[in-house]
């Protein structure tokens, strides 16, 4: 899993010691390649390489809402169609602020968001198989 964002037309993935990356690492989730401890903050990464993440899971921010054309373009380019997450439908454009927000409220919000997007969706209650029993 990884996440990463746009800021002025440029991508940047996160490591494990930035905000959302050690989170995402101290639940053993963030993708490998990023697990490097001596490596801080986010990386700067050409669009060309985002398949070689191999992420099977993506949450992608945009900084400021021209960013958003930033990523409407990469999403129309053959490579985007190349990455494991799109393949496995499973990228996410989340909230810069959350996932950059260096607080305890933001933290939380991450966490409710991969419960939302990872944990609902899969077991989601219109599956009668898990359905809750009556006497819950």
């Amino acid at each position: 899993m990884s996440f990463a964002y746009v800021a002025a037309g440029e991508l940047y993935i996160a490591r494990k010691r930035s905000f959302a990356g050690g989170i995402l690492n101290d639940l053993g989730l963030l993708n490998p390649r990023f697990e490097d401890s001596d490596a801080t903050g986010e990386i700067l990464i050409s669009e060309e390489i985002l398949p070689e993440i191999d992420s099977d899971i993506l949450f992608i921010a945009p900084l400021r809402k021209d960013d958003n054309s930033f990523i409407q373009r990469l999403q129309q380019k053959p490579l985007w169609s190349k990455l494991k997450a799109v393949q496995n439908n499973q990228v996410y454009i989340v909230d810069f602020s959350v996932w950059r927000g260096l607080n305890i409220l933001a933290a939380h919000e991450i966490l409710n968001e991969l419960y939302k997007y990872l944990i609902n969706t899969r077991y989601s209650f219109a599956n009668p198989a898990i359905v809750p029993s009556q006497n819950c």
